[in-house]
């Protein structure tokens, strides 16, 4: 940042303090609250306003009208209200968090999205449930800064293999972006072994539908750092006059025959480093939780 931009955000700062506290004060007032009205969508759009908080959408046509998963790299806290406002309104994703958050969150009945734990058990309900509503989850399993990935995990392939045919959905393949990529690196820490030595496209498939997800704030401003904490992420996202929320939605993707579990989740993640133009490090959730528990015990 230039001198004009260091004098700019302080000249902000002031702003930027009450902006945050204010956008804060609201993040957990619509969880608490869980009023109907949140269901409302034109509730939803004066509510991302007033977080300063603005969705675009690029490649919508991509997504299909049917069941399908939608995995997105994960950069900030806000990344989630994506879906607050998406082109397959009315239908609510069902979107899986991490089960370190309290069980109050997924008790919530009226937020734009339903919230279920990422849990194995949670993923083997979806993949058996005749519910049609589509799914959305972050396969890294945290935050990045937007300047690369971490390995995804494995868990939505547990998804994939539906038992249950779903109204108006067609089980063929979708088309397949980058299939000719040889993909060996096994992605992610959870559910390690199971599939790998099997093709994931015998049996009847939802389709994947990966998402390059931009974000994009104040200049100068980083709402997201290797090892800072969710009220750091929160009070910087916040603190930020705008944000823009970019969904670059690229082609469904199926399995190859044959092709196991962690090389096509390296393929789904190879397709949404490449249209980001960034790299995928060897870094797992697990590792990244590591270094996070070492940053807070120098702190201390």
């Amino acid at each position: 940042m230039g001198r004009n931009g260091s004098s700019d955000l302080a000249l902000y700062a002031p702003i930027g303090v009450v902006a945050a506290a204010f956008r804060s004060a609201l993040w957990i007032l619509g969880i608490a609250l869980d009023q109907p009205w949140f269901r409302n969508q034109t509730v939803v759009d004066t509510y991302l306003k007033l977080l300063g908080v603005s969705v675009v959408w690029k490649g919508a046509e991509h997504i299909p009208s049917g069941r399908h998963i939608l995995v997105s790299n994960h950069v900030s806290v806000g990344d989630l209200m994506m879906l607050f406002s998406h082109p397959s309104l009315p239908r609510r994703y069902v979107h899986l968090i991490t089960s370190s958050l309290p069980a109050r969150v997924t008790r919530c009945k009226h937020l734009p999205v339903v919230l279920r734990h990422a849990s194995p058990a949670v993923y083997e309900e979806l993949a058996a449930s005749s519910d049609p509503s589509p799914i959305h989850l972050f396969p890294e399993g945290g935050m990045t800064n937007g300047t690369g990935l971490i390995r995804f995990s494995r868990g939505f392939t547990k998804i994939m293999q539906t038992s249950q045919q779903q109204p108006g959905q067609q089980h063929h393949s979708p088309p397949s972006h980058g299939a000719t990529q040889e993909a060996t690196q096994e992605a992610g820490a959870g559910f390690s072994g199971d599939g790998l030595a099997h093709g994931l496209a015998a049996a009847p498939v939802l389709p994947v539908v990966p998402v390059a997800l931009r974000v994009r704030g104040m200049a100068g401003v980083n709402s997201h750092t290797l090892t800072s904490s969710f009220l750091s992420n929160l009070f910087w996202f916040s603190f930020s006059p705008a944000t823009t929320l970019e969904a670059t939605v690229l082609p469904a993707m199926a399995p190859l025959p044959g092709e196991a579990r962690a090389a096509f989740v390296s393929r789904v993640q190879a397709a949404i480093a490449a249209e980001l133009g960034v790299e995928v490090f060897n870094m797992t959730i697990q590792q990244k939780k590591q270094l996070v528990q070492q940053a807070a015990a120098k702190r201390r």
